[in-house]
């Protein structure tokens, strides 16, 4: 009679699952889904938080929140673009470069409105406020 060891079965199909997890584009595709997963979350974890402190420190919560997703979701864009740096396929390559150039445009859109404010107030604190009187123009001879 012969014994049937079913935990060797159970072992050659966990070496299996294994072996198409650890495959560079199921990697990449599931890196990716969990990514888009974790940044779309960014946006909606904030939507019942209520808003605390006062002052200018009010709904400072919120925003730390939302950063905080977005910080987790930049690890996983790093992890992705990590796994995909040397893939021969250029439809991988793009999936694997797309969540860190989103990241990147969203933090040039940042520095962007934060230097179009900065030249804003500057050209404000420049100009004469309405109402305010400024000194009659005078001719030197």
């Amino acid at each position: 009679m012969r014994r049937v060891c079913y935990a060797s079965h159970i072992g050659n199909g966990l070496h299996h699952l294994v072996g198409i997890i650890m495959q560079t584009s199921t990697r990449i595709k599931l890196g990716f889904f969990l990514w888009l997963c974790v940044f779309v979350y960014s946006f909606f974890s904030v939507m019942g938080v209520e808003p605390t402190g006062e002052g200018f420190t009010r709904g400072l919560n919120r925003l730390m929140i939302f950063f905080g997703w977005h910080v987790a979701a930049l690890v996983g864009a790093i992890a992705v673009l990590m796994v995909g740096w040397r893939v021969e396929s250029a439809g991988l390559k793009w999936l694997a470069r797309t969540p860190a150039l989103i990241h990147l445009l969203a933090v040039i859109a940042v520095l962007g409105a934060a230097l179009w404010q900065y030249q804003t107030e500057k050209k404000a604190a420049l100009s004469p406020q309405p109402g305010q009187q400024t000194a009659p123009a005078t001719q030197t001879p």
